[in-house]
């Protein structure tokens, strides 16, 4: 048992990063020492998370959240935000003021569009999961996301590739599959260096394949 129990404490040490907290409760008692917060049960952002001045990364995966609210671009050192399979229609344009945020997941909502009404001077954000939303077209906003090098939109409905994917200059992986992608409009100029983009399972011919990869003849498409 002894010799399990020290497999058990080596598996734990190394798979849960130092500073991880479940609940709010226990978080509070040494806010400071916050730095992973993974929350479960809730319907709102519980207001006390601005406590935590040391947290990297907020994860609410399989809530009820409806809305994220203004404060959360007061959590400035926040660099990864997780909220898979919650109840968002819309993402709210404060997230994407937060300066040190690299990761937005919100896999799993209900999202159509987004909106970012004022210059961002300081993103960072490098990884954007829209999966499994409601997307028809990609927001003309994302191009604000200067730094964004993946970018993930399958199981969308999408009808066309975005012409956004060919203007944001640091962005790399596009992923696209599982759509109703048929066409693209062939853009005037490319200013990223694409290196994939995935197209599986979308009704797109091979003669606009054809095209897409005489276009981007150093990108892998699928």
């Amino acid at each position: 048992m002894a010799q399990n129990k020290g497999v058990d404490d080596f598996l734990k040490s190394n798979l849960t990063p130092e500073g991880t907290y479940y609940s709010i409760e226990k978080a509070k008692i040494h806010p400071e020492k916050v730095r992973h917060l993974i929350l479960i049960g809730i319907k709102i952002f519980p207001v006390e998370i601005l406590e935590f001045k040391n947290l990297i990364e907020l994860d609410l995966t399989n809530n009820s959240i409806e809305q994220i609210p203004s404060w959360v671009q007061k959590l400035t050192n926040l660099q990864i935000l997780i909220l898979r399979g919650n109840k968002l229609n819309e993402v709210s344009e404060f997230v994407f003021y937060l300066p040190s945020l690299k990761e937005l997941d919100l896999w799993g909502n209900s999202i159509s569009t987004f909106s970012i009404d004022h210059p961002i001077t300081e993103t960072r954000l490098e990884y954007l999961n829209l999966s499994m939303n409601k997307f028809t077209d990609l927001p003309k906003a994302v191009i604000k996301l200067t730094h964004l090098k993946k970018i993930l939109l399958d199981n969308n409905q999408l009808t066309k590739i975005p012409s956004e994917i060919f203007e944001m200059k640091d962005l790399e992986y596009a992923y696209l599959y599982h759509n109703n992608i048929s066409d693209f409009e062939a853009p005037q100029s490319i200013k990223n260096h694409l290196k994939t983009i995935d197209l599986t399972n979308n009704p797109i011919n091979e003669s606009k394949i054809k095209k897409l990869k005489e276009l981007l003849p150093d990108c892998e498409i699928h």
